[in-house]
């Protein structure tokens, strides 16, 4: 546990810094690096006393089978030490499936399938959900589809122009 603790330190350093994906990455290399190094090392030393084919066991091969994607994060600063954000995302869609079994028929059903993933999509951006839903319609029917076209009609974009236009409108001639 105190070397995953250690890793969650370096993490909080990085939040408490502000720091980039480049920086973060760079952090990371000192003292992450080290405490995955000895974490491997421990899995080898435990991996004799494990039984093969029991819930433990399970459990083991799967971690060894997903390690090298589990050290990812420590060459890329973008990825997070943990899948936290995807959980909280798919939790939302766990409750709303509740509410899912009144739709009436299958038509609405995947309408709200489609919004929830329009909301789930704007999240992770800041954006607010409700303008980016209300102005993506307006903005598929003025447009010719294209890959180019879809670009700007994805969250990060249309955020950014927000942004953009509310600096335009403040600036004072």
């Amino acid at each position: 546990m105190a070397l995953i603790q250690g890793m969650y330190w370096v993490e909080k350093l990085a939040k408490l810094r502000h720091l980039g994906p480049e920086n973060i990455a760079a952090l990371r290399k000192e003292p992450s690096a080290p405490l995955v190094e000895a974490l491997k090392r421990w899995t080898e030393d435990v991996a004799p006393t494990i039984v093969s084919g029991s819930e433990l066991g399970k459990a083991w091969t799967y971690l060894q089978n997903q390690w090298p994607y589990l050290i990812v994060f420590l060459t890329d600063g973008s990825v997070s030490l943990t899948n936290d954000a995807a959980e909280r995302g798919l939790r939302r869609i766990t409750i709303a499936r509740k509410l899912w079994l009144f739709v009436q028929n299958n038509k609405n059903a995947e309408w709200a399938a489609v919004l929830a993933n329009l909301v789930a999509t704007a999240r992770p951006y800041g954006a607010n959900e409700l303008d980016y839903i209300t102005w993506l319609p307006r903005e598929l029917a003025r447009r010719e589809w294209s890959n180019e076209a879809a670009r700007g009609l994805l969250p990060d974009v249309w955020l950014a122009a927000q942004e953009q236009s509310e600096e335009g409108s403040s600036v004072q001639v």
